[in-house]
Protein backbone atom coordinates (compact mmCIF):
# COMPACT_ATOMS: atom_id res chain seq x y z
CA UNK A 1 0.00 0.00 0.00
CA UNK A 2 2.57 2.66 0.89
CA UNK A 3 4.53 1.83 -2.18
CA UNK A 4 0.94 2.77 -4.22
CA UNK A 5 1.14 5.74 -1.90
CA UNK A 6 4.42 7.52 -1.13
CA UNK A 7 5.43 8.09 -4.61
CA UNK A 8 3.17 10.20 -5.88
CA UNK A 9 1.27 11.63 -2.54
CA UNK A 10 4.38 12.14 -0.07
CA UNK A 11 3.22 15.33 1.72
CA UNK A 12 0.11 15.58 3.53
CA UNK A 13 -0.65 18.39 1.37
CA UNK A 14 -0.81 15.56 -1.03
CA UNK A 15 -2.60 13.32 0.60
CA UNK A 16 -5.31 15.61 1.77
CA UNK A 17 -6.15 16.97 -1.65
CA UNK A 18 -7.55 13.36 -2.57
CA UNK A 19 -11.26 12.87 -2.03
CA UNK A 20 -12.66 9.82 0.23
CA UNK A 21 -13.14 7.89 -2.79
CA UNK A 22 -9.99 8.36 -4.55
CA UNK A 23 -7.89 7.12 -1.10
CA UNK A 24 -10.54 4.32 -0.25
CA UNK A 25 -9.31 2.82 -4.15
CA UNK A 26 -5.65 3.54 -3.39
CA UNK A 27 -5.99 1.20 0.07
CA UNK A 28 -8.94 -0.56 -0.65
CA UNK A 29 -6.70 -4.15 -0.26
CA UNK A 30 -6.24 -3.49 3.56
CA UNK A 31 -8.66 -4.16 6.36
CA UNK A 32 -11.34 -1.37 7.37
CA UNK A 33 -9.77 1.11 4.29
CA UNK A 34 -13.23 3.39 4.77
CA UNK A 35 -12.22 4.58 8.02
CA UNK A 36 -8.85 4.38 7.41
CA UNK A 37 -9.11 6.93 4.49
CA UNK A 38 -11.31 9.25 6.31
CA UNK A 39 -8.95 8.98 9.29
CA UNK A 40 -5.65 9.78 6.84
CA UNK A 41 -7.03 12.20 5.40
CA UNK A 42 -8.32 14.09 8.36
CA UNK A 43 -5.07 13.37 10.24
CA UNK A 44 -3.20 15.16 6.86
CA UNK A 45 -5.90 17.92 6.98
CA UNK A 46 -5.29 18.75 10.68
CA UNK A 47 -1.36 18.36 9.78
CA UNK A 48 -1.32 21.22 7.66
CA UNK A 49 -3.89 23.19 9.41
CA UNK A 50 -2.42 22.95 12.80
CA UNK A 51 0.66 22.05 12.36
CA UNK A 52 2.55 23.48 9.41
CA UNK A 53 2.69 19.85 8.14
CA UNK A 54 4.95 18.42 10.74
CA UNK A 55 3.65 15.71 12.61
CA UNK A 56 4.13 17.01 16.53
CA UNK A 57 6.17 15.55 19.08
CA UNK A 58 4.19 15.66 22.01
CA UNK A 59 1.36 12.93 23.47
CA UNK A 60 -1.30 15.31 23.51
CA UNK A 61 -0.62 17.10 20.02
CA UNK A 62 -0.77 13.29 18.59
CA UNK A 63 -3.61 12.25 20.53
CA UNK A 64 -5.58 14.98 18.87
CA UNK A 65 -4.93 13.94 15.19
CA UNK A 66 -8.15 11.67 13.94
CA UNK A 67 -7.25 8.04 13.66
CA UNK A 68 -4.05 8.22 16.32
CA UNK A 69 -4.61 6.55 19.54
CA UNK A 70 -2.39 6.02 23.07
CA UNK A 71 -0.14 3.47 21.27
CA UNK A 72 0.01 4.38 18.15
CA UNK A 73 1.04 8.02 19.64
CA UNK A 74 3.78 5.58 21.72
CA UNK A 75 5.11 4.62 19.32
CA UNK A 76 5.58 7.16 17.12
CA UNK A 77 7.41 9.18 20.12
CA UNK A 78 10.05 6.40 21.11
CA UNK A 79 10.10 5.00 17.17
CA UNK A 80 10.00 8.22 15.07
CA UNK A 81 11.46 10.67 17.86
CA UNK A 82 13.55 8.84 20.16
CA UNK A 83 11.39 10.15 23.08
CA UNK A 84 10.82 7.50 26.33
CA UNK A 85 7.27 6.03 25.73
CA UNK A 86 5.98 1.94 26.14
CA UNK A 87 3.75 1.28 23.67
CA UNK A 88 0.97 -1.22 24.75
CA UNK A 89 -0.19 -3.94 22.15
CA UNK A 90 -1.90 -7.20 22.88
CA UNK A 91 1.63 -8.58 22.88
CA UNK A 92 2.79 -6.29 25.74
CA UNK A 93 -0.34 -6.84 27.29
CA UNK A 94 -0.25 -9.97 27.41
CA UNK A 95 3.51 -10.80 28.36
CA UNK A 96 3.35 -8.40 31.13
CA UNK A 97 0.53 -9.76 32.48
CA UNK A 98 1.90 -13.31 32.31
CA UNK A 99 5.42 -12.36 33.68
CA UNK A 100 3.75 -10.60 37.17
CA UNK A 101 4.59 -7.39 35.75
CA UNK A 102 1.37 -5.32 35.83
CA UNK A 103 -2.29 -6.40 36.86
CA UNK A 104 -3.49 -4.00 34.91
CA UNK A 105 -7.07 -4.32 33.43
CA UNK A 106 -6.35 -1.72 30.16
CA UNK A 107 -3.68 -1.13 28.09
CA UNK A 108 -3.01 2.32 29.95
CA UNK A 109 -2.69 0.68 33.56
CA UNK A 110 -0.85 -1.69 31.87
CA UNK A 111 1.64 0.99 30.32
CA UNK A 112 1.89 2.97 33.73
CA UNK A 113 2.94 0.24 35.67
CA UNK A 114 5.44 -0.58 33.54
CA UNK A 115 7.24 2.76 33.23
CA UNK A 116 7.40 2.46 37.31
CA UNK A 117 9.44 -0.77 37.13
CA UNK A 118 11.48 0.00 33.75
CA UNK A 119 14.02 2.46 34.29
CA UNK A 120 12.95 5.49 31.63
CA UNK A 121 16.30 5.02 29.60
CA UNK A 122 14.78 1.61 29.04
CA UNK A 123 11.17 2.18 27.60
CA UNK A 124 11.65 2.21 24.13
CA UNK A 125 13.89 -1.18 23.58
CA UNK A 126 11.57 -2.72 26.43
CA UNK A 127 8.78 -2.13 24.35
CA UNK A 128 10.79 -4.17 21.57
CA UNK A 129 11.73 -7.10 23.69
CA UNK A 130 8.03 -7.50 25.23
CA UNK A 131 6.65 -7.55 21.55
CA UNK A 132 9.60 -9.98 20.54
CA UNK A 133 8.60 -11.94 23.09
CA UNK A 134 5.16 -11.97 22.66
CA UNK A 135 5.44 -13.11 19.19
CA UNK A 136 7.85 -16.02 19.35
CA UNK A 137 7.61 -17.35 22.86
CA UNK A 138 5.03 -16.10 24.84
CA UNK A 139 1.94 -16.79 22.28
CA UNK A 140 -1.49 -16.28 22.86
CA UNK A 141 -3.46 -19.55 22.40
CA UNK A 142 0.12 -21.66 23.37
CA UNK A 143 3.33 -20.07 24.68
CA UNK A 144 6.33 -22.05 24.50
CA UNK A 145 7.45 -22.13 28.18
CA UNK A 146 9.65 -25.06 27.31
CA UNK A 147 11.69 -22.90 25.56
CA UNK A 148 11.38 -19.53 27.21
CA UNK A 149 14.16 -17.80 28.60
CA UNK A 150 12.36 -16.10 31.61
CA UNK A 151 10.65 -19.95 32.46
CA UNK A 152 12.40 -19.60 35.61
CA UNK A 153 10.62 -16.51 36.62
CA UNK A 154 7.18 -16.94 35.29
CA UNK A 155 4.37 -17.13 37.65
CA UNK A 156 2.36 -18.14 34.47
CA UNK A 157 4.27 -21.15 33.68
CA UNK A 158 2.50 -23.66 35.40
CA UNK A 159 -0.23 -22.41 33.55
CA UNK A 160 0.89 -23.44 30.10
Amino acid sequence: MTARLFPKYNTPEKLGALTQEQLEFLIRDCGLFRSKAKNLLGLCRKLVDDFHSQVPQDMKSLLSLPGVGRKTADVMLSVAFGKPAIAVDTHVFRVSHRLGLSDGKDPLETEQDLQRLIPRAKWGDAHHWLIWHGRKICKAPKPKCGECPLVELCPAKMAY
